[in-house]
C-alpha cells in the first residue's frame, strides 16, 4: 500500500551492506582491469602503428585526446622493462595486485562509495509515461575551511565596513560644539525693467 499509485515499483536497499556487495565489487575490478588493459594496448599501438617513440607514447596519446590518461583501478601507468627479454610495456601499478581468483582487498567499487538506496515508481497510460525515481546518495567529507592569515585578510585590512556602520561615540569628557544658528532669508531684491526699442516700421526706412 502507498499513497502514490503505480503500476512498477523498485525498491532498492544499500548495496553496500548487501550480500551481492562481493559480485558487485569482483564485476566492477573485472571491467576495470579490462579497460586498464585497454588503455595500455592502445599505447602500444600507437608506436606500432605510428612509430611513436615508446617514451612518449602517453603523452602524445594525452595530446592527441586532450585529455589525462587514468587507470580505471587507481593506479598510474609507468614504462616497465620486461627482465627476461629486455621489453618495455607500459603497465599500470594497480596490476601487480591482480589476482585471478580474489579482488584486492583495498579495492571498492565506485558504486559502493556513493549509493545508498533507491525508490522508484512508474505509471503508464495511453498516450506518456509517468515515473518518479528518489536516490540516497552519501556524500564525499568536504575540506576543512582554510582560515587565512590577519594580513590576508579583507575584514582586517579594511574593517569589513562595520565600522562605517556604527554611529561615532562622543569622546569622554569632551562636549559637543552648540548647534549653529538658523540660516536667515536673504531680502528680496526687485531688479529694474527694461524696455527695449521698438522695432522700426517700414516707412521710417
Amino acid at each position: 500500500d502507498s499513497e502514490i499509485e503505480a503500476q512498477v515499483r523498485i525498491h532498492v536497499e544499500d548495496l553496500s551492506q548487501s550480500k551481492i556487495r562481493p559480485w558487485i565489487r569482483n564485476m566492477y575490478y573485472q571491467r576495470g582491469l579490462t579497460a586498464s588493459a585497454g588503455n595500455a594496448r592502445f599505447l602500444a599501438l600507437l608506436g606500432q602503428q605510428l612509430h611513436v617513440p615508446l617514451e612518449q607514447a602517453k603523452q602524445t596519446t594525452e595530446d592527441l585526446l586532450d585529455a589525462k590518461l587514468i587507470c580505471p583501478l587507481g593506479g598510474e601507468y609507468s614504462l616497465v622493462e620486461d627482465l627476461n627479454g629486455g621489453l618495455r610495456s607500459w603497465q599500470s601499478t594497480a596490476w601487480a595486485k591482480r589476482n585471478a581468483a580474489n579482488v584486492p582487498e583495498d579495492f571498492e567499487a565506485p558504486l559502493l562509495k556513493w549509493f545508498r538506496g533507491l525508490d522508484a515508481h512508474l505509471n503508464k497510460s495511453a498516450d506518456q509515461i509517468a515515473t518518479r525515481i528518489e536516490v540516497d546518495m552519501q556524500r564525499q567529507p568536504t575540506e576543512p575551511k582554510v582560515e587565512l592569515p590577519s594580513f590576508f585578510n579583507l575584514n582586517n585590512l579594511f574593517g569589513g565596513g562595520q565600522k562605517a556602520l556604527k554611529a561615532q561615540e562622543k569622546p569622554k569628557g569632551e562636549e559637543l560644539p552648540p548647534p549653529l544658528p538658523p540660516v536667515r532669508e536673504l531680502p528680496k531684491i526687485e531688479l529694474p525693467k527694461i524696455e527695449l526699442p521698438k522695432p522700426a516700421s517700414g516707412r521710417d526706412i
